[in-house]
């Protein structure tokens, strides 16, 4: 089993910048999150990554663009 996670970057209509990650079941194609938030940190993404778990089960991989939430130590403990 194999995920993809990225983020999307937006703005709300007052300005504010939103951040929204995506994480794509790379079989299925089933979209396993999308959650937005001002801020998600490295730890964020790790808790976000156990919800997941706990309904779907661990990825043999995950595919990220090495962005700098996806090269954090709480992503390189988790994996």
């Amino acid at each position: 089993m194999t995920w993809s996670m990225d983020f999307v970057m937006d703005a709300l209509a007052s300005g504010r910048r939103i951040k929204c990650l995506t994480c794509v079941d790379d079989f299925t194609k089933e979209c396993l999150t999308i959650t937005a938030a001002f801020g998600i940190s490295g730890v964020q993404v790790v808790l976000i990554l156990d919800s997941i778990a706990l309904f779907r089960g661990y990825p043999a991989t995950i595919r990220t663009d090495h962005g700098p939430e996806f090269t954090c130590h709480a992503l390189d403990q988790w994996a």
